[in-house]
């Protein structure tokens, strides 16, 4: 007997496409003669007549053309279960009726997405954009929005106009980014000041003039550590102080993220002393970053953070540090894609919809970017911008969660500067209660 089907969702759930769902019913057990389950669209057999062949997909086509979404669904989904009882009543209608059930029952949209009409493929591209879409508004809007947090630190202003004067002449003196430090620098110094902490470590911290700030704002009483990969030079300046007085000492660590934990062991305090910084580490880079920091060793040393992510585009699934949530929120489920592998068409769409975003307007795009992209024909540029800023929002949310499982109870996500000053303007910041009550480390 087979086991009983969920219930069907909703039509305004956009029931019609579900890619949550795409995902194979059962794991390939090796192609055995008995077991009649197909796993890829290469092992399904096809009428050898090109005909009726092409016939089928031209009348599935239409069907998706005229009819909504959600009725087509629950069309070919009520053919399930009755197609073989009138098998025998129905000797001349069937065939074209049991391709699509057996395509459907097994794959609920392979029909559509491995289709080797290009047309057919292109229109469930289409309606899988739109629903994606649907359903990054529906999880964006139960979730607590971003809170404002863009008063700058009181005189934060001439300390960086005394650093910048002293320093190399860099993009950093931008009008832009010295907002965004000032703004950084607030919640840093309140962050320091809630932990109790004697060290500020900022993880890829690039020339250092947030570092240098963050030193001299505190009075130079607090220990700055500032790790990057590069060492400087000619033609590569940094902010670093050149000396002075001051109780905290100054310490650069030339070394790459991925070394993070072994490089600032020796250079941070013990017991949960140490603020973590960063501002703008790029992609996967904050999601390894963080994964460190609340892990092992130095987890136990981190007593808040502070970070301020940035390039949400260049971040891989496989680098995200809270997948597991994502997936739980109906996206990013993988499925077999038209050549047979592994594919999840969400997350592709979640960066393509943030590079939309970093755009000012429609202007500003460059052809060889999105001449291909079904987005901007299908939501249009202001939509497709707005949608872009909800999934930075869903990404950072994502982050937060993973803090709040290693201990960071009070971690929240803050708008540190208006929009229009950088698009990337969200950071999450938090303190980690003592290690032991009821708080859980991260694996």
């Amino acid at each position: 007997m087979s086991s009983p089907r969920p219930p069907l969702p909703s039509p305004l759930e956009y029931s019609a496409l579900l890619p949550a769902e795409m995902a194979e019913r059962c794991q390939p057990c090796g192609g055995g003669p008995a077991c009649g389950v197909v796993t890829s669209a290469s092992a399904l057999s096809f009428p050898t007549h090109v005909t009726f062949y092409l016939v089928v997909h031209v009348l599935l086509a239409l069907l998706l053309y005229v009819l909504p979404c959600s009725l087509l669904y629950r069309f070919l989904r009520s053919l399930e279960p009755s197609a073989l009882s009138l098998l025998p009543l129905l000797p001349l209608s069937p065939p074209p009726l049991l391709l699509l059930h057996r395509r459907l029952s097994l794959d609920r949209y392979a029909a559509l997405r491995t289709s080797p009409l290009r047309a057919v493929r292109r229109l469930y591209q289409s309606l899988a954009v739109l629903n994606v879409a649907y359903r990054i508004e529906m999880l964006h809007a139960s979730l607590a929005p971003p809170a404002p947090a863009h008063e700058p630190l009181p005189g934060s202003g001439s300390i960086l106009n005394k650093i910048l004067a002293e320093g190399p002449d860099t993009y950093q003196r931008k009008a832009s980014n010295v907002a965004q430090v000032r703004s950084l620098l607030a919640l840093v110094a309140g962050t320091v000041a809630e932990a109790g902490a004697g060290c500020v470590l900022d993880v890829g911290a690039g020339k250092a003039l947030l570092t240098r700030a963050v030193w001299e704002a505190l009075g130079r009483r607090v220990a700055c550590v500032a790790l990057d990969s590069r060492a400087g030079g000619k033609g590569d300046e940094f902010y670093d102080p050149g000396g002075g007085e001051g109780g905290g000492k100054w310490e650069r660590v030339v070394a790459d993220v991925r070394h993070l934990a072994s490089a600032v062991l020796p250079v941070v305090p013990g017991g949960p002393r140490t603020v973590a910084v960063t501002k703008h580490l790029c992609g996967g880079a904050t999601d390894s970053s963080l994964r460190t920091l609340v892990a092992g060793e130095l987890g136990e040393r981190i007593g808040g953070v502070v970070l301020a992510p940035c390039c949400h585009q260049k971040c891989r699934f496989a680098e995200y540090c809270a997948r597991r949530w994502l997936q739980e929120s109906g996206f990013c489920t993988t499925h077999r894609g038209v050549r047979g592998g592994e594919e999840c068409n969400d997350w592709k769409i979640f960066t393509k919809l943030i590079s939309l975003s970093k755009n000012i307007n429609k202007h500003e795009l460059q052809p060889f970017e999105y001449s291909k992209s079904p987005l901007l024909r299908l939501l249009g540029f202001r939509e497709s911008k707005r949608l872009g800023k909800m999934v930075r929002v869903i990404l950072e949310e994502g982050r937060r969660r993973k803090l709040v499982e290693a201990g960071f109870g009070n971690a929240r996500l803050v708008e540190y500067v208006a929009g229009d000053v950088t698009g990337d303007n969200l950071a999450i910041v938090g303190t980690r209660g003592p290690i032991g009550r009821g708080n859980k480390k991260s694996n």
